[in-house]
């Protein structure tokens, strides 16, 4: 049976109203701009993760590996993300770590009918969770503190 992972967040009315302040202050794209660089900070543990955890195979060179194509992104949501069922009403910035969507990577993640699941991406995701939060939460605190120090 699948092992259900629970997290509890806090503090996001204090983060709401200091971003709204930098928006007020700046501009809402300079707010946004430091949800989006967090976001990237905050996703490169799962990165490095997925690289380490991906299968590699040196006799393959003919076409670049899995590992290289792992890329990390962070965008505001489109329209067509506010109609996928993980979009919450509220969510201000999404963050992805990705791969080259191809037959390869999905083979790997899920298996196939000649080759069992190697699951790389969940597994990078689930063991880097914690450190996830923990950079995105700093990240977001020294901005807010430089932030106050150039406004003071």
């Amino acid at each position: 049976m699948a092992e259900i992972l629970t997290s509890k967040y806090e503090g996001f009315s204090e983060l709401e109203q200091a971003l709204k302040q930098i928006g007020e202050d700046f501009g809402y794209d300079k707010s946004g701009n430091i949800l989006k660089k967090g976001a990237k900070e905050a996703l490169a543990p799962v990165a490095q993760a997925m690289y380490s955890h991906a299968p590699y195979d040196p006799k393959n060179q003919t076409t670049p590996h899995l590992r290289e194509t792992i890329r990390i992104s962070s965008r505001f949501p489109s329209s067509r993300d506010k109609k996928s069922m993980y979009y919450k009403n509220g969510d201000v910035v999404i963050g992805e770590v990705s791969v080259k969507t191809d037959k390869r990577g999905i083979s790997q993640e899920f298996g196939n009918a000649r080759n069992p699941a190697h699951p790389f991406l969940r597994i990078a995701l689930e063991s880097q969770q914690e450190r996830v939060i923990q950079i995105l939460s700093s990240f977001l605190a020294f901005s807010i503190e430089k932030y106050k120090s150039k406004k003071a």
